[in-house]
């Protein structure tokens, strides 16, 4: 119950994201899964990750600087409030039209090459 009462605040970068499995059903789809940030704060060399409740694993991408509330000995995160925001980048998406953009060569089609 102290854990509760002694809490600090915590404010850093979001390193890592990770949603991991932990239950799947027949079909092989997700039942259950945990939720993890990693947190940079600066004061180390090592990084901690936090299991967070989804709601509050929703609200964070990698990058942005948060601000959370975390129980001394349990780390439990029991408040998040995002600082700086930076939008979820799909690099699958974003990489033909980056190449297009510095003019690096595509791979011809067949009716360009004449086959």
């Amino acid at each position: 119950m102290a854990d509760l009462i002694q809490a600090d605040a915590v404010e850093g970068e979001v390193v890592r994201t990770r949603r991991v499995v932990t239950q799947r059903d027949q079909q092989g789809r997700a039942r259950r899964a945990e939720y993890w940030i990693a947190v940079d704060d600066g004061t180390s060399r090592s990084v901690r990750a936090w299991r967070v409740a989804h709601p509050l694993y929703r609200r964070v991408n990698q990058t942005d600087i948060i601000r959370a509330r975390v129980t001394r000995h349990y780390r439990h995160v029991s408040a998040l409030q995002v600082v700086v925001h930076h939008p979820k980048i799909d690099l699958e998406r974003l990489i033909p039209v980056l190449s297009g953009r510095l003019g690096v060569a595509r791979e011809p089609d067949q009716a360009a090459s004449g086959r």
